[in-house]
């Protein structure tokens, strides 16, 4: 089972010589060569001997930031390959795989994103990407992950007061930070709360707002245990 977003698949079917990558040179065979591998800076260095601006060259410049971690740099060639694109179509000489392209940049912009953890921008590219092949299998599937990850179900969304889902978990309930706990149905949060004095009285009052987006709502019910019970 996939459990992360797919980087493999349609990156590396950039440079095969079956997808949109129709610039033509040693260097860039070398660089394909090299991406293939998972080479990243072998590439980035045959790369570096060209000049021709194709969006092609800019495209795997950007795959190879990609794999580097490079994220400014990989966003930067993505940009610049995408301008080219739409450069030649608002002249109205298309390049003949305008559409093969803008899908990789999408896709590539996809996971720098998601690298980042922008998960809304993430959601963006990977459903351009989607939209331009509807059988790209890893876009859709980096699609429903991304949306996993920007929308989570209620448990997932830990607040900085977690772990403290059982009692030997509970920590010093905070004022300054009690106002922004989040419960969710069918979790039990625990808090410890300041001594009280003998035949002292103890005021507790919740308040709070009901998050409805995941379309389950549950009674909050508090409970008071002492040292003894």
């Amino acid at each position: 089972m996939r459990t992360r977003l797919t980087f493999a698949a349609l990156s590396f079917l950039l440079l095969t010589g079956h997808g949109p990558f129709q610039c033509q040179s040693a260097e860039v065979d070398r660089a394909a060569s090299a991406l293939r591998e998972g080479e990243a800076k072998t590439a980035l260095d045959a790369l570096a001997e060209l000049t021709d601006d194709a969006p092609e060259v800019h495209l795997a410049r950007g795959l190879a930031h990609l794999l580097r971690d490079e994220l400014d740099d990989a966003n930067g060639a993505l940009d610049q390959a995408y301008r080219l694109v739409a450069g030649a179509e608002a002249r109205g000489e298309p390049l003949e795989n305008g559409p093969a392209l803008r899908q990789r940049v999408a896709f590539l912009r996809g996971l720098v994103a998601a690298k980042r953890e922008n998960w809304a921008d993430a959601l963006v590219e990977f459903r351009k990407a989607l939209e331009l092949d509807p059988a790209d299998e890893d876009a859709r599937w980096n699609l429903e992950m991304a949306w996993y990850k920007a929308n989570p179900p209620c448990p997932a969304r830990e607040d900085d007061h977690e772990p403290d889902d059982t009692r030997q978990d509970a920590k010093p309930w905070e004022e300054k930070h009690g106002k922004e706990r989040l419960l969710c149905p069918g979790n039990t949060d625990w808090f410890t709360l300041p001594d009280v004095p003998q035949n002292g009285m103890l005021y507790v009052r919740l308040s709070g707002e009901i998050d409805t987006a995941d379309e389950e709502t549950r009674e909050v019910s508090l409970a008071l245990y002492g040292p003894g019970d």
